[in-house]
């Protein structure tokens, strides 16, 4: 099985640019621009797929797999800057699913590639692209279309959103983002799970009572005084 999927991944990999080359795209699939190669080739490989026989041979499971991989409408470069929406993730989740973790494996590999394949064209020597840099930029968006396979779009997204706006936050954006934080700190909340339980009962105070704690939270004894030292805080809020 593992060989069929790699031979299955290998095949998508050689032919997945083929919408690219025009006299092919305007011979089997005239309907569609060249912007929209992809699903240029996913229809010539649905309804004429004798015309590539690396892909003609495969079991019926990887031909459905890379004819959905190329239909979704989905631009990883504008992911990485949240130019879309959680809309886009729902395209992507729908069309994937149906194929298990191998949908979802062979969908994040494809992008990998093409992504350090950028600077083919200059050197056949590795990949000039992908360096770490690039790829510690690649991660965390791949990471995201990792966890379309139990969670539902928008919490993948706006999870992928909090990871990369901490990673450029200088300050809290609020009293109440400062006082949340150390509210997680003080709950010794480590997970999602946790820091959920917390941040839901944080906003189910009423607005002045919130307000409130938030003031005690966050005086820092220095130019906000008395700030508060809060011992055993976390055996309070475990009950």
């Amino acid at each position: 099985r593992n060989e069929e999927a790699v031979d299955a991944i290998l095949t998508f990999m050689a032919i997945h640019a083929l919408g690219k080359v025009k006299d092919f795209q305007e011979e089997l699939a005239p309907e569609f621009d060249a912007t929209r190669h992809d699903l240029a080739l996913a229809h010539i490989l649905r309804t004429k797929p004798e015309v590539v026989p690396s892909f003609m041979r495969l079991q019926q499971k990887y031909k459905s797999l890379i004819i959905d991989s190329l239909s979704v409408d989905f631009q990883f470069s504008q992911f990485l800057q949240a130019e879309n929406v959680p809309a886009n993730l729902v395209v992507v989740k729908e069309k994937l699913a149906p194929h298990g973790d191998e949908g979802f494996a062979f969908f994040c590999f494809r992008i990998f590639v093409q992504m350090c394949g950028k600077q083919g064209a200059k050197s056949l020597q590795g990949s000039l692209f992908m360096t770490e840099y690039q790829f510690q930029r690649f991660r965390p968006g791949l990471d995201a279309l990792q966890k379309l396979k139990t969670n539902e779009a928008a919490t993948a997204y706006n999870a992928f959103l909090l990871l990369q706006g901490s990673k450029a936050l200088s300050r809290f954006a609020s009293s109440e983002h400062q006082a949340l934080a150390r509210l997680l700190c003080l709950g010794s909340a480590t997970d999602h799970a946790s820091g959920d339980s917390l941040r839901e009962a944080f906003d189910a105070l009423p607005s002045a009572e919130r307000a409130q704690l938030a003031r005690w939270l966050v005086a820092d004894g220095i130019q906000h005084k008395p700030g508060y030292v809060l011992c055993n805080a976390p055996d309070l809020l475990l009950r």
